[in-house]
């Protein structure tokens, strides 16, 4: 698994780095939330996927655990909660 390789390929297929855009564009709901010491986290329910993200963090952060979470949810697809 060639993650580097996979990243590259998809900023160059939706011609966007944005982590936001590129969970729009698989398919992937982003939720913001106030989940008080949890950053964020991937969940999948009847088949949706779902990024929720604690709306507590900076802007910056919030782009950080978006990044984090699209790899849970493009590499692993199972549900991981990051603190």
């Amino acid at each position: 698994m060639n993650i580097k390789l996979r990243v590259l390929n998809l900023i160059a297929k939706y011609r966007t780095r944005n982590p936001f855009k590129l969970a729009n564009s698989l398919g992937i709901t982003v939720i913001f939330r106030d989940l008080g010491e949890v950053r964020g986290l991937f969940k999948k329910v009847l088949k949706r996927r779902y990024i929720f993200i604690n709306s507590n963090l900076s802007e910056f952060d919030q782009r950080i655990v978006c990044c984090h979470e699209l790899g849970h949810a493009i590499f692993f697809r199972n549900i991981f909660i990051i603190k």
